[in-house]
């Protein structure tokens, strides 16, 4: 009896040791590797080292495009060689592998690990204002856009909508194509990113409605002034006198 308890003692400190170095081999493993369930700027890097993040980010650069959607079904696009786009190292890919702690690495295959690392890329920036006075919604004419405002139909005032135009805002323009470009983002839509120039005022704005309110107050009067021939000043007469200004004033 005493024989058999010891040879299950035995066998089962030859597991308790085998799993042991087993979780200590993978340990060391991972304090080189990414955990499994590792996602770096949204790309899955799971058991991946350094050099494989830094790898990945290099093949992006190689043959980047940008692809800039406009209005109107315009589109153009900006290629990374002809901005000599160049992929700069940096530590911070190293630094994530560093705050990971390789002995908690079964916590990993319950919980996705999410980092988000600065890529840094060096492009000539001459080169890159060149192809964005390039794109055919910067060379195309500037039509600025329209507030909403009240309108006399004949009848009432109402709300004539806005008109967006297609005036483009550079400063929002350059700093998105710098941001998709430093992300290595394929498509950047310029409407959703508020890239044009939008009207201070539209169809939904309150200020609008409540100037058409009080314009329509001010055409229910009706005054007649008896002279020679009797003079009605009404709604024929008043619209002629209302106007709003820039701040629906």
């Amino acid at each position: 009896k005493n024989s058999g308890t010891k040879t299950g003692l035995i066998i089962a400190g030859i597991v308790v040791g085998v799993l042991a170095v087993l979780y200590v081999g993978v340990s060391v493993f991972f304090m080189s590797h990414f955990y499994i369930n590792t996602e770096i700027n949204g790309h899955n890097f799971s058991a991946k080292t350094v050099k494989d993040v830094e790898d990945y980010m290099k093949s992006q650069v190689k043959g980047y495009e940008l692809t800039i959607r406009e209005k109107e079904n315009q589109s153009d696009t900006i290629k990374g060689e002809d901005i000599s786009l160049a992929y700069v190292e940096n530590d911070d890919i190293k630094n994530a592998i560093k705050k990971q702690n390789a002995f908690l690495w079964p916590s990993a295959f319950f919980v996705k690990s999410s980092t988000q690392v600065t890529i840094e890329v060096s492009y000539d920036k001459e080169a890159l204002e060149e192809q964005i006075n390039n794109l055919q919604s910067v060379k195309a004419e500037q039509i600025p856009p329209t507030n909403a405002s009240p309108k006399y139909d004949g009848t009432q005032y109402v709300v004539e909508p806005e008109v967006t135009g297609t005036a483009v805002e550079m400063d929002i323009l350059h700093e998105k194509i710098a941001q998709y470009i430093r992300e290595f983002k394929s498509e950047l839509n310029m409407e959703e990113e508020g890239c044009y120039a939008l009207p201070k005022f539209t169809a939904e704005s309150k200020e609008v409605q409540a100037a058409c309110d009080s314009m329509n107050q001010y055409i229910k009067a009706s005054i007649t002034y008896p002279m020679d021939e009797n003079v009605v000043v009404d709604k024929e007469l008043i619209p002629t006198w209302l106007t709003v200004d820039e701040s629906m004033n």
